[in-house]
């Protein structure tokens, strides 16, 4: 036998607070369920037809953003710029070397090497003029291939917020509605709560913004590159300045780590590099535990 709420007399608008908590969190679970398979459709549109199909190999620093945005494809152009013997580190300081080398054709090394004539921390180099205006060119390419999500699908995302923002302005009105009617509304302050977090993870996009086109030229670029990955200690000098680029921007910190040792070391005292890794996630859903099915148990007034 299964016990049935039922609605009394004092209940708020006529609804058992055991009730509305059922009615509430099925739209609580319902909405990030939605939310997340529009996200995904919109992460699986085609590039634009007239993307540009040149290999993604040919720019390393296309690579470095795609997979770990600006901070990893910044160190890519310093470890880069370091095998050249154009930059110098010391004290978690980047400098220009002033050595007799060949100049690099790189807009983004070009602008390093502009923003770094006098020692500069690390933070303070993204930050540069120069380094911002380079980053940004490197997003808007990715973004005219496909790789990167534009901003009207970034948008369209972050609309699937909105039914939330809705349903918590709802609660609200329920919770204020029970205390004026001397309910309880313990549940359902937990309940506003829970939407709350749904609604901020809901505006941050997935997978560091790329789309399923962007994830799957990475998984094509490491299979083809295993040769830069960590474990096979690569060897920057012997391979160019490109691969050692490359092979930051592909495996992250663990390439320099395993290439640069020394340069590793000044980087990775301060967590500013750190999450340079290729996944993502979408922040929705409403979890798997018990909380989409609780709700009636509070005995009809804690949801107000």
């Amino acid at each position: 036998m299964h016990a049935t709420t039922v609605a009394l007399p004092g209940d708020t608008w006529g609804i058992s607070g055991g009730n509305f908590l059922l009615l509430y969190w099925l739209l609580i679970c319902a909405v990030p369920v939605m939310a997340g398979f529009a996200r995904r459709t919109i992460r699986r549109e085609p590039p634009p037809a007239d993307a540009d199909r040149t290999p993604l190999e040919a720019d390393p620093y296309q690579v470095a953003y795609l997979n770990g945005g600006r901070e990893l494809t910044v160190l890519a152009a310093v470890g880069s710029l370091r095998v050249t013997g154009l930059i110098s580190v010391r004290r978690r300081r980047f400098q220009r070397s002033d050595q007799p080398v060949d100049p690099p054709t790189h807009h983004l090394e070009l602008a390093v090497l502009e923003s770094a004539g006098a020692p500069v921390s690390r933070p303070a180099l993204i930050t540069k003029a120069p380094v911002r205006a380079a980053l940004d060119r490197l997003d808007a390419e990715l973004r005219r291939r496909g790789l990167l999500l534009s901003e009207g699908q970034r948008t369209r995302m972050r609309m699937w917020s909105l039914p939330m923002l809705a349903l918590g302005a709802f609660g609200l009105y329920r919770a204020s509605a029970g205390l004026a009617n001397d309910r309880a509304i313990g549940f359902l302050a937990f309940s506003l709560i829970v939407v709350a977090l749904v609604s901020i993870g809901l505006l941050r996009v997935p997978g560091r913004g790329r789309t399923e086109a962007g994830d799957a030229e990475l998984a094509r670029l490491r299979a083809a590159h295993p040769e830069l990955s960590p474990d096979m200690r690569p060897n920057w000098v012997g391979n160019g300045a490109g691969a050692a680029a490359l092979g930051v921007g592909l495996f992250g910190i663990g390439a320099l780590t395993a290439a640069d040792p020394v340069l590793a070391a000044e980087i990775t005292q301060q967590p500013w590099w750190a999450g340079t890794g290729s996944g993502g996630s979408s922040g929705t859903g409403c979890g798997s535990g018990s909380s989409c099915g609780g709700g009636g148990g509070c005995g009809g007034g804690c949801g107000g």
